[in-house]
Formats: C-alpha cells, sequence, structure tokens
C-alpha cells in the first residue's frame, strides 16, 4: 500500500516572541556540530510561513511529496490523536498540487496522501505518517559563567547560563572547538528560576578537555541558541622540568665488561634530564626529554689496568599523568641516542699503554619514573630505566635506578 508516493514534511521551526501558544512541527536532524544544527534550523524556516491576522499571528506548516505527471489528483488525510489514544479525521483535501497547507494546534497527528490516476481512480496510498506538534520557545543566551577555568584548579563543572527562554526541559551541551565537533557533552540542569532567564547546568567535568567550548541551548522543540567561547585551558600550558641525580647501574647482558672489567654492578655514576611537555591534556601530558648520564668502569690488576668513562645521551618520548591529585606524577619515556666510551686505555707494567679507543655506539632506552612534589615546583623522582647498547662484537645491556631532584619550571 506504500505505493510510489515519497512524502516529506515540511514543519515549522519557528516561535513568537509576543505569545507563547505558537507551535510547529519538529523534524529530527542529526547535524555534526552546533553551528549546522542551526543552519539546519534556518533551512527549515522555508518549510512554513507566518499568517498575520487581526487577532493574532498564525503558523501554516506545509507539507509537500513528489510530484506525479501521471496524477489526476491527489487526496490528503489528516487525523488528529484524542485524549483517549484514538484517531479522529480533522480534515480531508482534495489537490491537484503536491502540497498543502495546514495550521495545526499543539497535538499529535498522522497524515497520508492518496494519489488518483488519469481515470481518477485510486492508484496507491502512502502509510500513516506521525506528526508531533508542540509548543516552541526561542532560546537566547547572552552570558555564560564561568567564561573560563583551569584544569589545574579544583572545579565542579557547573555554569551558570543567561538569557531568555532557558527551560528546564530544554537540553544543553558543551561543543569543543566553539561548535566545530562532533563530539556534545550534555549538561544537567541542577536549578531554574520562574522567568525563564537564568539556568545553572552541571557538566562531567571528567569530560571537559582542553578547548574553546560552544554552549549550545537546545529547546523541546529544536530552536536553539549558540554561546561561544567557553573556555577550558590548563593555566601553565608548557612545562619544563630539569632534574639530576644518583643512579647506580646492573649490567645484565653480556660477559665481556665483567671479563675485563672484573665485575657487573657500578655503584656511582650521575644522571640529568631536561623534559619539555608543550601538550597537556585531561588524559596526560606528552613531550620529550632528553637524558643523559655518565659513570666510570675501572679495573687493576697485576699485570694490567683499565679505565674507561661511559656517557650516555637519548631523546625520549615523555607521557605524564598524574596519580594523585597534584602531587604524584608518573613519568613513562623510551627512546634512542648514543653509548659512548671516550678514551679506553689498557696500561700495563713498565708504562706501556694501549692506543685510547673512542666508540660511540647507538642505544636505546625505556623506563619508568614517579615524582613526588614536596613543594608546588620541587619534586623527588625516583625512577628506572633500561638500556640496550649495540656494540660491534659484544652486547651492552644494564638496568639503571635513580634518585634525583627536579624543578618544574
Amino acid at each position: 500500500m506504500a505505493g510510489n508516493i515519497r512524502l516529506t514534511a515540511a514543519l515549522c521551526l519557528l516561535c513568537l516572541f509576543c505569545t507563547d501558544a505558537s507551535a510547529f512541527g519538529k523534524k529530527k536532524t542529526r547535524a555534526k556540530n552546533a553551528q549546522e544544527l542551526l543552519d539546519a534550523q534556518k533551512a527549515a524556516a522555508k518549510s512554513y510561513y507566518i499568517r498575520n491576522t487581526e487577532a493574532d499571528a498564525v503558523f501554516v506548516q506545509k507539507f509537500s511529496w513528489d510530484t506525479d505527471p501521471n496524477a489526476l489528483r491527489y487526496e490528503f488525510i489528516i487525523e488528529q490523536q484524542a485524549a483517549d489514544g484514538s484517531w479522529q479525521e480533522k480534515e480531508t483535501i482534495q489537490t491537484e498540487k503536491s502540497e498543502v497547507e495546514q495550521s495545526l494546534a499543539a497535538g499529535s497527528y498522522r497524515y497520508r496522501v492518496r494519489k488518483y490516476n488519469l481515470l481518477d481512480l485510486l492508484e496507491s496510498e502512502t502509510d500513516w505518517q506521525n506528526v508531533a506538534i508542540i509548543k516552541a520557545y526561542q532560546p537566547g543566551v547572552s552570558e555564560v559563567t564561568p567564561g573560563l577555568i583551569y584544569l589545574e584548579e579544583k572545579n565542579d563543572g557547573v555554569y551558570t547560563v543567561s538569557g531568555e527562554e532557558l527551560r528546564p526541559d530544554s537540553k544543553y551541551f558543551l561543543i569543543p572547538n566553539e561548535g566545530k565537533s562532533e563530539t556534545r557533552i550534555e549538561g544537567r540542569v541542577i536549578e531554574d528560576d520562574s522567568r525563564n532567564r537564568k539556568i545553572r547546568v552541571s557538566f562531567d567535568i571528567k569530560q571537559l578537555d582542553v578547548s574553546k567550548y560552544a554552549l549550545y541551548a537546545e529547546d523541546a522543540s529544536g530552536l536553539s541558541a549558540l554561546y561561544a567561547p567557553v573556555i577550558v585551558k590548563f593555566k601553565k600550558p608548557v612545562d619544563l622540568d630539569i632534574s639530576a641525580g644518583y643512579s647506580p647501574l646492573y649490567i645484565v647482558a653480556d660477559d665481556t665488561v665483567n671479563t675485563y672489567f672484573g665485575k657487573s654492578f657500578w655503584p656511582i655514576s650521575a644522571c640529568a634530564r631536561v623534559t619539555f611537555i608543550p601538550l597537556k591534556r585531561r588524559i596526560g601530558y606528552f613531550g620529550i626529554a632528553f637524558a643523559g648520564s655518565y659513570f666510570t668502569m675501572k679495573n687493576e690488576q697485576s699485570t694490567y689496568t683499565v679505565k674507561t668513562d661511559v656517557i650516555t645521551a637519548t631523546a625520549d618520548l615523555v607521557y605524564q599523568k598524574y596519580l594523585y591529585k597534584r602531587t604524584i606524577m608518573l613519568d613513562v619515556h623510551a627512546g634512542a641516542g648514543m653509548l659512548w666510551f671516550p678514551d679506553m686505555q689498557f696500561e700495563f707494567s713498565h708504562n706501556v699503554t694501549s692506543d685510547k679507543l673512542n666508540s660511540r655506539n647507538p642505544a636505546f632506552t625505556g623506563g619508568l619514573a614517579l615524582q613526588t612534589y614536596v613543594l608546588k615546583r620541587l619534586y623527588i623522582e625516583a625512577a628506572c630505566d633500561f638500556t640496550y647498547a649495540y656494540i660491534p662484537d659484544m652486547v651492552m645491556a644494564y638496568v639503571q635506578p635513580s634518585l634525583s631532584v627536579g624543578w618544574q619550571f
């Protein structure tokens, strides 16, 4: 029975400020962002017009469908749902055009269209199409407070919205990037006033991240208003951490070092790290670090003495996340660089020495650190790193715990 008639219900999306008894037909639209929602609302305005009468202004909704050149006429039937749920015929319209106009009060309706061919015989009809006509109120947003919040500070996610026709049954969203993002964070109305000029809306503070948001207010009818920007950011957008400390190490791979130097554990070494964090988000901080360590290896035997300094320098990618309030920070880092043996030399009896060996080798490193802030900027860092260096004819890998003191600029 659906036939070949395709319907489009063009329904009113506007309300009058001079009366709160205006009605319109609601057509659901799923737009990508706030601006598209407003654009869709403007486009829908072409589907109605306002007829001024001596008593009042009347909304006229347009219903249209595809034209069939082989149709002699159409029959438009519209019914209204009564309080007991039954459907009662409101009007039947005979027309040769592919559209009709109606002025409908608030309520639930359904309609169908019948098509008659050139012999004036019923050829097809559509299924019933449901339409909800509800009262509309045009919201208007003039101010949102706070207009700026800092993620470092304690926030409850409650915004006060001021304007007109801000009703508790409306929906309120924060949309990132001033309304250009598809992500919408829906708020919950916690307080309103009788004049509908001010309302308090609570948003989940855990969903807010660094962005310029738009506050989008949408009436139950679909009428909407947009206010921007509502800014969420870090008061301190970038961090620079500098630390230095003590770091013994234990060589865990290859017996070459143990063979020539007599041991694998070296208790005295120093380390330093400079970490730059340019990207801060609620899920964590992202940046880059330049790290280095220094220690000396020496072995004195009866027939020879061998000694060398060992210097490592790496560039690491860094991820940081506060684990507890703003006092304990987890730092995860991994990267690559160089392990350097400068001037390694063997000394034998009778002042005989070997040529000095300078060996630079690729190294890869990764590790974890916990930073505990004892003051606002001063922290103590406990870390453990693993370094793997590729050296011709041998492999050197070692574990290096460390204890450092740092300062965040």
